[in-house]
């Protein structure tokens, strides 16, 4: 999915959508400026959550935002509130990427506010330098 908004084109993925190169490399042919991605990634797993927003930086020349959920949550395996509950830790860690792969801005595991400017200027060089995307 695309949309314009003031930062140009961007494209929306979620969560889990970051491992699938394929949805990110069709964004990327649609010539997408910005991507933002919600996600809800566990603690254990948040160095892949950052490395998978700056892969899709990179791979797109874009710039990437991810949203990532803070807190715990109790979840049960069957679903029985009576039964044992694990909590379970999410990763938070929100991040701006930019278009290099390189960490824009972020946050850690704390649920806070993260503003960023997304400057077109930047996006231009680092897509003028790879010179492989469509205009």
């Amino acid at each position: 999915m695309t949309v314009e908004t003031p930062v140009g084109t961007a494209g929306i993925l979620t969560c889990y959508d970051l491992n699938f190169v394929a949805d990110s490399a069709e964004l990327a042919d649609r010539g997408v400026d910005a991507l933002f991605v919600g996600g809800a990634w566990p603690a254990a797993y948040s160095e892949n959550w950052r490395l998978l927003l700056r892969a899709r930086a990179l791979d797109g020349v874009r710039w990437v935002v991810g949203a990532g959920r803070t807190g715990r949550r109790n979840v049960s395996a069957d679903g029985d509130t009576d039964a044992r509950t694990d909590a379970v830790a999410y990763a938070g860690r929100s991040a701006v990427i930019r278009p290099d792969g390189g960490v824009h801005a972020a946050l850690d595991r704390r649920e806070a506010d993260l503003v960023a400017d997304l400057d077109p200027d930047t996006l231009a060089a680092h897509r003028e330098f790879i010179g492989s995307l469509p205009e």
